[in-house]
């Protein structure tokens, strides 16, 4: 979300008294604009983030939250509960994948190139531009050639409008 959409939904939720949870674990990943996060519009704001999408560490189960500091306790309590420990080596890989931001920013490049490669083709008349596959579990976006016949890549819909 842009900032000002931002601070705009998160001070309209606090206002009737709603907590914000921002998800913000595909930040860094942003190409359009760079992203806002909540933790800047409001001090009440909980903060979800992870090493797994940009840091390129999915499974590695990582992450970390920003709470006011009248939840941390509490959060403590309830983490202390489901989790005893990230395992070391996740520990020591998270720390060194701050030091490989030009690495991360050439993946976040490679992502941006194929995004612009498949997105005029997924825009084409009749298609559906990213919507997830129903057929399979997938973190990929894939693009429906068609409204009747949908295809299972982004490069299949390419195949299919060129």
């Amino acid at each position: 979300m842009m900032a000002e959409a931002l601070a705009d939904l998160v001070r309209t939720a606090e206002d009737a008294g709603i907590r914000v949870i921002s998800d913000e674990i595909y930040h860094g990943l942003d190409y359009a604009f760079a992203a806002e996060t909540a933790a800047r519009v409001s001090d009440n704001a909980v903060i979800i983030n992870s090493f797994s999408k940009y840091f390129c560490m999915t499974g590695w189960r990582i992450g970390w939250m920003v709470v006011p500091p009248a939840l941390v306790r509490t959060i403590e309590r309830l983490q202390q509960n489901l989790a005893i420990s990230v395992p070391s080596l996740s520990q020591v890989a998270a720390e060194a994948a701050f030091d490989g931001r030009a690495e991360m920013e050439a993946v976040k490049h490679g992502y941006e190139d194929n995004r612009a490669f498949c997105s005029p083709a997924c825009r084409a008349p009749g298609s559906i531009p990213f919507s997830r596959s129903t057929a399979r579990s997938t973190s990929m976006p894939t693009c429906r050639a068609s409204l009747t016949t949908a295809s299972t890549s982004p490069s299949a819909c390419l195949r299919k409008h060129t």
